[in-house]
């Protein structure tokens, strides 16, 4: 079963264009592709494969993980004001910025997209 779309058990059946399903095709043609449709389609199948396998979530939360420390909980529940992130940077110095790796995970991206 599909951990990522539960709700897609079989695959995606034509009920016509009255039908209130939002997991069905509301328009078919035997000869005709719905090259949107097949596209939307691609996409789910990289984004379930993309989560699964976990190939970006992993730098994400590396990337992130700073706000999992005191300051960054104290900022994210809005607790901190610009006096106490003052204070905060004076006692422990600047940040270190990270670098986002972005060629590189577009890189993955596209092996999977293309894979």
């Amino acid at each position: 079963m599909n951990t990522c779309f539960p709700k897609v058990t079989q695959p995606i059946q034509y009920e016509g264009p009255k039908s209130c399903s939002p997991l069905a095709y509301k328009w078919y043609h035997l000869k005709q592709v719905v090259g949107g449709m097949d596209v939307f389609a691609r996409g789910l199948i990289v984004a379930d494969k993309l989560m699964e396998e976990k190939a970006i979530s992993s730098f994400v939360e590396e990337r992130y993980s700073s706000w999992n420390s005191p300051v960054g909980q104290e900022i994210m529940s809005e607790k901190a004001t610009l006096c106490s992130l003052e204070k905060w940077v004076l006692e422990n110095g600047e940040p270190t910025l990270q670098r986002g790796r972005q060629e590189m995970l577009e890189n993955i991206l596209n092996d999977y997209i293309l894979g």
